[in-house]
Order: C-alpha cells, then sequence, then structure tokens
C-alpha cells in the first residue's frame, strides 16, 4: 500500500480524492487540516 503525500496545494488535494479510498480521504482531511492550521499562526 502505498502512502499519500499531500501538499499544502488544494488543487493536488481534490484532484487525489477523485482516486481516494475513504479511508485515505480522512487521512488528506487531517492533513488538510493541520496544513491550515500551521498557516494560520
Amino acid at each position: 500500500m502505498r502512502s499519500l503525500k499531500i501538499k499544502c496545494s488544494f488543487k493536488h488535494f481534490t484532484k487525489g480524492i477523485k482516486t481516494c479510498l475513504p479511508l485515505t480521504y480522512n487521512a488528506a482531511l487531517l492533513k488538510l487540516t493541520e496544513c491550515r492550521s500551521e498557516h494560520h499562526r
């Protein structure tokens, strides 16, 4: 199982979702939330 490397890029994020499994989607969503909170610092 390949691990997904998610960058703080929304285009990459949405493009990834289309081929993602629900579990990976949840992890990606978590990563995106972490990304956003880092930007808000």
